[in-house]
């Protein structure tokens, strides 16, 4: 167990905050502030003001965007992932068996998707830009 106060305030966990012991429940508090960001474009606890900011994190609410668009799947994900109570939080094991991440669920398409096409057209694209500078 950990005792250190430290971390990004965007990312720390509450019991970090509440200066108490810690383990690795925290780092998986902080992939769910990663996912979270990944999926919106925006943290889901903020303020300029870092004790609004700490407060907000402790009391563990946070809401979605209308837009982008989030499923209910990988909204599930982050809300495990930013549970409160770091003994009910998902452990890493458990977020790799999770639906979102093993893909249940996901349009065929994007699981078939052609990588290799999509940056050969990356490519050409950066070739046509330094032709015209």
């Amino acid at each position: 167990m950990m005792q250190t106060c430290c971390g990004s305030p965007e990312y720390v966990a509450p019991e970090i905050l509440m200066c108490v012991s810690y383990d690795q429940s925290v780092d998986m508090w902080s992939i769910g502030i990663i996912i979270y960001i990944l999926l919106t474009g925006c943290f889901p606890f903020w303020s300029e003001n870092v004790q609004t900011l700490y407060q907000k994190i402790m009391n563990g609410a946070y809401r979605w965007p209308t837009k982008p668009v989030v499923s209910d799947s990988a909204k599930d994900l982050v809300r495990r992932l930013l549970e409160k109570d770091p003994k009910k939080r998902m452990t890493a094991a458990e977020c790799l068996e999770h639906p979102w991440i093993i893909g249940v669920g996901a349009p065929s398409a994007a699981l078939e998707r052609d990588w290799a096409d999509l940056q050969e057209s990356r490519e050409s694209r950066k070739k046509a830009s330094a032709k015209r500078d």
